[in-house]
């Protein structure tokens, strides 16, 4: 079974600098990126023993790279753990974009 990660993906408008917090004016969500993980990533992740759960409680590090293919126009996600690519990464678009400039 699947565990899923969902970070969030924004983008700031009229700055130079990004500011502080997702709350600003020039601030608007984008987009979720997605990752499916499988029982295989978590081979090499520290796991503990929860008894008042009854199971297994996993610690993953990962990271989620974001490669800008400039030559072919499109964001590309991937994420990686423990030195390999793990798991299937999406990017889903928020349901309402205004048109970009």
């Amino acid at each position: 079974m699947a565990q899923i990660s969902k970070l969030s993906f924004y983008s700031c408008t009229d700055r130079e600098e990004a500011p502080e917090y997702t709350s600003n004016w020039a601030v608007r969500k984008i987009g979720t990126v997605i990752t499916e993980l499988y029982p295989e990533d978590f081979k090499h992740a520290e796991k503990k023993w929860i008894s008042a759960k009854g199971k297994y409680c996993y610690k993953l590090d990962y990271k989620v790279v974001v490669d800008l293919n400039a030559d072919k126009g499109i964001l590309q996600f991937k994420t990686v753990a423990y030195g390999r690519e793990c798991g299937h990464t999406t990017f889903k678009f928020e349901e309402e974009q205004d048109a970009i400039d």
